[in-house]
């Protein structure tokens, strides 16, 4: 039988996949295979060298393998961390490419309503009115596409956290922010073109009407 000597809070000793598990911790003398050591932090160097040091004496011609405890734990994220990396290469060149389709689409646009903005500017329409013209197709369209990414980035982003037994809340402020950010992004990309579109002389869109 054994006797019960202590009992300790729960704590992980597993990934946060998973939730705590039951466990024992039982003092044995023998079959030894791991030891654990608590180092000074600034002073790991020579305590591993102390530590082969003393290996070395009693235990002459086995390797010693060690690791740390920090890195072990980190090893049991491996895949998200991947994954985080991957997600976020992705989501770069997906920007990238959605920012070269806004220029193009900005291009092609301002320049079926070039007449359009002449006339306007004759009757007294400023640049900033032009703007805004110009800019609201592009918000249109980036909005409309931001409220069918809501909830599919919504599902997914659940189903992964469903891999964990711990998990955080899902804050609308994330999309949210979101939506801000790819509406700035679009009118940061397309500024150019539809700031030149309505500073352009009205005669010269003008002269061949």
């Amino acid at each position: 039988p054994y006797i019960v000597i202590g009992v300790v809070d729960d704590f992980h000793f597993e990934s946060m996949h998973t939730p705590i598990k039951p466990l024992i911790i039982q003092m044995t003398t023998q079959d030894a295979r791991n030891l654990i050591v608590r180092l000074d932090p600034t002073k790991h160097s020579e305590a591993i060298s102390d530590i082969r040091v003393k290996w070395n004496n009693l235990f002459d011609g086995k390797s010693l393998n060690f690791s740390y405890v920090a890195d072990n734990y980190n090893k049991l994220y491996n895949s998200e961390e991947g994954m985080s990396k991957g997600f976020m290469l992705l989501t770069v060149i997906a920007i990238f490419i959605a920012c070269l389709g806004l220029v193009g689409l900005a291009t092609h646009s301002t320049s079926q309503k070039t007449r359009e903005i002449g006339v306007r500017k004759v009757m007294g329409a400023n640049t900033l009115s032009l703007l805004f013209m110009l800019w609201w197709n592009f918000v249109r369209l980036v909005g409309i596409s931001i409220l069918i990414a809501w909830p599919i980035a919504f599902f997914l982003v659940k189903d992964w956290l469903n891999n964990f037994a711990y998990r955080v809340n899902i804050s609308p402020w994330v999309f949210i922010l979101s939506g801000v950010v790819g509406v700035l992004l679009a009118l940061i990309s397309v500024a150019t073109i539809t700031y030149s579109a309505a500073r352009q002389n009205p005669a010269e869109s003008l002269k061949w009407e």
